[in-house]
């Protein structure tokens, strides 16, 4: 933690969670955000690879997705 090893990032809920930092070291570089949560671009994804509004419902109310 002394060289930056492990830094807090604050996710969208607004708690602050630990991550491993950057190896590399250009600057006083942090992180400014943490990953989007699970699920968050499925939607956008699934419609570019093709699928229709009505599939991905489908597959959200039978559990293959989140």
């Amino acid at each position: 933690a002394e060289r930056g090893s492990i830094v807090g990032v604050e996710s969208e809920s607004g708690t602050v969670i630990k991550l491993i930092g950057s190896p590399f070291r250009t600057g006083d570089e942090r992180p400014n955000r943490s990953a989007p949560p699970l699920g968050r671009h499925t939607d956008e994804l699934l419609a570019d690879a093709g699928f229709s509004p009505e599939s991905i419902s489908r597959m959200r109310r039978q559990g293959t997705i989140a």
